[in-house]
C-alpha cells in the first residue's frame, strides 16, 4: 500500500552512477513540477470527501468496507463492529457477479456496414485471452474496490515477462499476454482534478506510483540498459551518485519504487526506477489507440467538474459508525442492568468479587448497598432506534435484508426468476451501469491491445502445402463457443499475412468435416492481420447480461422458450427443429447422447431402418448435410472485410 504522507525528496549525489545530461534535467524538472501539482492537489480537503482529503477518506472507506474493529478507546468501552456495512456490499457485489455480463463486439467498415464475422471472432478473442488471465477472479476484486472506494482504476497492458524454465534451469522464456491490472487510488495521480471520470482520456497527464521487489521490476525492465546499469534496491547509500530520486518512503532492501508519467495530449510517457529515467525524454506512448490505457470509473458522480465519485461505502459509513455507537451504548445499558453500580457506607470497601455466586461476605447486609442507577435494561424504544439506523444504513447501500437472500423456498418457474432479477436489476441500477461501463471499456482497451500486439509475427517455419517459410502468428482456441453453423463447440482462431490458398480451405474443411464425425464440431478461421490494418474499421460494443449455462435461471428459462416455441409452431403450422432443441437440452444439462438419432425418412414419409448398415448411412447422411451447409461458404474461413 501506497503509504500516507508522501513527499518528495530531490537526493543529490556525488560519486560515480547515473549522470543525466542537458536535456534529461530539464525533463525531470519537468516531471517533478507536474508530479508535486498533483500531489498538493489530491492531498486538499473537499467537501466531497466530508472535508477530508482523498488519502485519509481512501483509509477510511478501506476500514469501514472491512468492518475494522478499532481499538478501546477506555477500559470500560465495548470493541464492537457490527460489519452491516460490509454485508450489504457483498450482497450487491454477488449480484452484479451472478448477472455474469459478457461482451459482444461488432465491427463496421467506414461505410457503417457491420462485418459479422470480424465481430464475431473479436468477441471470441477478448473472451479467450479474458480467460487465460483469469479475468473472473480480477473482475470480482475490482467490483469491491468499485463499490468502497471513490474510484476505481483499472489498466489494461501487455505483460512480457522473462521467466526460468524449471524443467530445463538455463532456459529462459518470455511469457507474452494481455493482462488487466487494478491500480489502487493511492497509486494514482490526476493532472487534473476537475475532469470527470467519464472524461478521463482528457486529463492533461497522470501519475502511477508502485514499490515493487528488484526482482519484479528487473522482470519488467530488463530490456532497459539504464535499469541493469544504475538501478539498485533499497535507499540510496552515502555516496552514489544519481542527481535526482524520486523518494515516498523508506524502502526495504529489496525494494524498489516505480513511477510512470504518461500524458496522451503531448503523446509522452516516461518510467523512473528509483530515480533513473529508463526513457530518452519524448518519447511517445506504447500504443496506437486514443486515450490512456488506463481507465476510471466512479459509482455516482458528484459534480460535473470533479474527478471522483461516491461509492456504497462512503454513502454508509457515517451510518454504520452510529450503528456502532449505538450497539455499544445498549451494550453498556445491558451491563448496567445486571451488575448496576453500587454505593457503600463510607469507611468500607469490598470487592466486586462479593456478587459471585455462592460468595461468603463477613459483616456486610443488604442494608450497607445502595443502587446508583436503577433500570432494566434495554427497552423496546432503543431496539426501535437501532432497526431505524439499520433501515437507514440499507436505504444508502441500496440493498434490503429480502434482497439479501430472504426468498420463497422451492424451484421457481421461469416468470418468477425472471421477475426477481428486474426486481434485483431495478434496486441496482447505478451498480449494475457502473459494472456494465467496466466492460465495456476494458473491452475495447482489450480489442486494441490484442490487434497491436498479437497481429505481430512470432517466429517462422514451414508451410507443407506452399512447401515455404512463412512467418508464424498466434492462435487461439475457445472450447465452447458459437460455431457459424449455429452449433457450438470449438473455435480456433488463426492470425495470418495472407489469404488461405484454395487447397488450404480444402484442407480446412476436410479436417473439420471428420472432427464432426467424430463428435467434435470444430471450426478454423483465419484472420488476414495486413487487411486488419489496412482497412479502417470502427469497434462498437455492446454488454449484455448472460445467466451462466446450467444455473437454475437458465433452465428455466429454456423451458419456458420450448413452451412459447410449441405453441407458436402449433399456431403456424411449422414444426420445430428437433436436432436444435435436443443440442441446446444436452448443453445445457451437461449431458451427451442422451436421445438416439432418429431414423431417415423415404419418400412417401415411411422411415429408413438403418439396421445393419454399420453406421454407414448415418456417416453419410451426416456428410451430405454438413457439404450442403459448409462447401459455398469457403471463402468465410478469411474473417476479414473483403
Amino acid at each position: 500500500m501506497l503509504p500516507t504522507g508522501l513527499e518528495i525528496e530531490l537526493k543529490e549525489k556525488d560519486s560515480v552512477g547515473y549522470i543525466p545530461d542537458a536535456d534529461m534535467q530539464r525533463s525531470i524538472a519537468f516531471y517533478t513540477d507536474r508530479f508535486e501539482k498533483s500531489k498538493l492537489e489530491r492531498r486538499q480537503k473537499f467537501k466531497f470527501f466530508d472535508d477530508l482529503c482523498y488519502d485519509d477518506d481512501y483509509l477510511l472507506n478501506e476500514e469501514a468496507a472491512n468492518s475494522y474493529l478499532r481499538e478501546k478507546l477506555n477500559d470500560d468501552e465495548v470493541r464492537i463492529n457490527t460489519g452491516t456495512t460490509e454485508k450489504k456490499v457483498e450482497a450487491v457485489h454477488n449480484e452484479l457477479v451472478s448477472l455474469n455480463l459478457q461482451p459482444e463486439v461488432r465491427a463496421f467498415d467506414l461505410e457503417d456496414l457491420e462485418i459479422k464475422f470480424l465481430g464475431r471472432d473479436l468477441t471470441d478473442l477478448v473472451m479467450r485471452t479474458n480467460e487465460i488471465e483469469k479475468d473472473d477472479d480480477l473482475y470480482s476484486e475490482a467490483l469491491f474496490e468499485f463499490l468502497a472506494q471513490r474510484a476505481l482504476f483499472l489498466e489494461e497492458i501487455y505483460s512480457e515477462r522473462s521467466v526460468l524454465d524449471k524443467r530445463e534451469k538455463k532456459s529462459i522464456f518470455v511469457k507474452r499476454r494481455c493482462e488487466k491490472r487494478i491500480l489502487s487510488g493511492l497509486q494514482v495521480f490526476l493532472g487534473d482534478i476537475t475532469i470527470p471520470a467519464r472524461l478521463f482520456d482528457r486529463q492533461p497527464y497522470i501519475f502511477t506510483y508502485e514499490r515493487v521487489s528488484h526482482e519484479e521490476a528487473k522482470a519488467q525492465f530488463q530490456q532497459y540498459p539504464n535499469f541493469d546499469k544504475y538501478v539498485k534496491a533499497g535507499m540510496p547509500m552515502t555516496g552514489d551518485n544519481s542527481t535526482y530520486l524520486y523518494r515516498f518512503a523508506q524502502l526495504k532492501g529489496n525494494e524498489v519504487e516505480i513511477l510512470k508519467y504518461q500524458s496522451y495530449p503531448d503523446d509522452e510517457h516516461q518510467i523512473i526506477v528509483n530515480g533513473v529515467p529508463l526513457l530518452e525524454p519524448g518519447i511517445k506512448l506504447p500504443w496506437e489507440h486514443e486515450g490512456y490505457n488506463i481507465k476510471m470509473f466512479v459509482l455516482k458522480p458528484l459534480s460535473r467538474k470533479f474527478a471522483y465519485g461516491r461509492s456504497l461505502v462512503s454513502s454508509a459509513k457515517t451510518l454504520q459508525a452510529l450503528d456502532n455507537e449505538t450497539i455499544r451504548n445498549m451494550v453498556r445499558k445491558f451491563r448496567q442492568a445486571i451488575e448496576p453500580p453500587t454505593g457503600v457506607l463510607s469507611g468500607k470497601v469490598y470487592s466486586k468479587d462479593i456478587w459471585m455466586p455462592g460468595a461468603l461476605v463477613q459483616g456486610a447486609s443488604a442494608d450497607d448497598f445502595s443502587k446508583l442507577i436503577d433500570h432494566q435494561g434495554v427497552t423496546e424504544s432503543e431496539y426501535r432506534m437501532l432497526a431505524l439506523i439499520e433501515e437507514k444504513v440499507e436505504e444508502f447501500v441500496g440493498v434490503s435484508k429480502q434482497f439479501q437472500g430472504l426468498e420463497t423456498p422451492g424451484d421457481k418457474t421461469a416468470t418468477e426468476a425472471v421477475e426477481q432479477l428486474k426486481r434485483a436489476l431495478k434496486m441496482l441500477g447505478l451498480s449494475v451501469a457502473g459494472a456494465i461501463r467496466i466492460k465495456r471499456e476494458m473491452t475495447f482497451l482489450r480489442i486494441y491491445n490484442i490487434l497491436e500486439n498479437y497481429t505481430k509475427p512470432m517466429g517462422k517455419k514451414l508451410n507443407p502445402l506452399t512447401n515455404k517459410v512463412e512467418e508464424v502468428y498466434q492462435k487461439f482456441t475457445r472450447s465452447d463457443a458459437f460455431l457459424s453453423t449455429g452449433k457450438r463447440g470449438r473455435k480456433i482462431l488463426q492470425f495470418t499475412d495472407r489469404s488461405l490458398t484454395r487447397p488450404e480451405q480444402e484442407s480446412i474443411y476436410d479436417l473439420e468435416t471428420r472432427l464432426e464425425n467424430e463428435g467434435q464440431p470444430t471450426e478454423i478461421r483465419s484472420i488476414n492481420v495486413k487487411l486488419l490494418r489496412e482497412i479502417p474499421i470502427n469497434w462498437y460494443v455492446a454488454v449484455n447480461q448472460k445467466q451462466k449455462e446450467g444455473s437454475a435461471l437458465d433452465k428455466a428459462m429454456f423451458t419456458n422458450q420450448v413452451q412459447q416455441a410449441v405453441q407458436l409452431s402449433q399456431i403456424a403450422g411449422r414444426p420445430l427443429n428437433g436436432d436444435k432443441l435436443i443440442e441446446d437440452f444436452e448443453y445445457l444439462w451437461k449431458t451427451k447422447d442422451l436421445f438416439k438419432m432418429a431414423p431417415p425418412m423415404m419418400p412417401g414419409g415411411t422411415a429408413m431402418s438403418m439396421e445393419g448398415t454399420g453406421g454407414n448411412m448415418q456417416q453419410e447422411l451426416t456428410e451430405n448435410t454438413r457439404a450442403q451447409v459448409r462447401k459455398p461458404s469457403l471463402n468465410t474461413l478469411v474473417s476479414t472485410a473483403q
